[in-house]
């Protein structure tokens, strides 16, 4: 690996070039013929750059942030390929967290290393839980009550990647303590309990939570009102389905909802099965009428009256026009380009700023 190489990573900074090299340099890192291993650093490098860009001592704390965090990566890596040393991990990521946190280094290291070895055995990735440590102090300072949370977590069969999303999440919204942890785990077991009852066996469940960790901190009584109200419009076993490929709708305003879903069914003429099989409610509005109304003006949407057979609607898949990446759509159906369909988009915004403009004259004139 050569300077050529990190050229090439960040040519339009070559002082950054230069500080990444003489980072890797200082932490003796360059030595590993891994290419991967090299650009994951320059990235943490690169990184830790950027958040210590506008601090006085600028030098002084990128080097030393630059350090610490290599050391943590490096550490975790050559762990994940061996019986880890949790002794050595462990300092690794005290050493980490006291770059955000000068608390952490009272830490003690035994404790850390206890954990990291329970978490070992449960089988969690090393490098992932040290990554979250070294990020979170009072996961650090509450090494008890985190395992125990864990355990907690685990024994729902929750994913390890949704697990450790959620401690994340709670790190951010409670503190570590035990009277913090009794509330959570009820927060759990009652938003567990409500999907239940709205009729989520337990592998929808277990699917839902996996995809979209953050729907256990929905509101109960906000996530049955819209359990309600999408029963109006669905039957029972369709309303799982759609929160099941889109848990956002247990969030967003019903209206922007209701509108995605009037479009789809009013002026796309897409019946309920089609909508059910898309993840409609995943996108924007925006996205939904950008793509239906360039099929239109291209001459591949024909406009169509609903028939008693949903088969005579001669139009694509509602989900081969509004799921799939830009690039894969503008092929798909006009061989456009993804730089060609993004001046599309572009037009698009400017026409919806002349739209809301001329809305807004509209209204100006008839408050007058």
């Amino acid at each position: 690996m050569s300077l050529v190489n990190l050229f090439n990573l960040y040519r339009k900074d070559l002082k950054l070039v230069q500080t990444i090299w003489k980072s890797l340099c200082q932490v003796h890192i360059l030595c590993q013929n891994q290419t991967e291993h090299f650009n994951k650093c320059c990235l943490v490098v690169k990184n830790s750059y950027q958040f210590t860009h506008s601090t006085e001592n600028t030098e002084t704390a990128f080097m030393s942030r630059v350090v610490g965090s290599c050391k943590l990566y490096t550490s975790c890596r050559i762990l994940a390929n061996s019986v880890p040393h949790f002794n050595s991990l462990a300092k690794a990521v005290v050493e980490s967290a006291s770059m955000n946190d000068v608390m952490a280094s009272s830490v003690p290291l035994d404790k850390v290393s206890e954990l990291l070895s329970d978490l070992y055995k449960l089988g969690f990735s090393i490098d992932s839980f040290a990554k979250l440590l070294s990020q979170n102090v009072s996961l650090l300072r509450q090494s008890s009550s985190l395992l125990e949370m864990t355990k907690y977590l685990r024994s729902y069969g929750l994913q390890h990647n949704t697990i450790i999303v959620l401690l994340e999440k709670l790190s951010r919204h409670f503190s570590f303590d035990k009277k913090n942890m009794e509330e959570f785990s009820k927060k759990i077991t009652y938003s567990m309990e409500n999907f239940r009852n709205m009729g989520f066996s337990e592998k929808d469940l277990l699917s839902l939570v996996n995809n979209d960790p953050e729907v256990v901190f929905v509101d109960a009584k906000v996530a049955c009102d819209i359990y309600s109200k999408l029963k109006r419009i669905f039957t029972s076993e369709k309303v799982i389905s759609v929160i099941k490929k889109c848990p956002n709708v247990l969030l967003d305003p019903w209206s922007e909802t209701l509108q995605k879903f009037e479009y789809a069914y009013y002026n796309m003429y897409y019946d309920m099965p089609e909508i059910v099989k898309s993840r409609l409610f995943s996108h924007s509005l925006e996205h939904i009428t950008d793509r239906h109304i360039y099929l239109v003006r291209t001459g591949l949407f024909v406009p169509f009256k609903k028939k008693l057979d949903p088969n005579l609607n001669p139009n694509p898949h509602l989900k081969d026009i509004v799921d799939v990446s830009n690039h894969a759509f503008a092929s798909t159906f006009a061989g456009l380009s993804k730089e060609e369909y993004k001046v599309y988009l572009e037009i698009r915004a400017l026409e919806r700023e002349e739209e809301n403009q001329e809305n807004n004259d509209s209204s100006s004139s008839d408050e007058e």
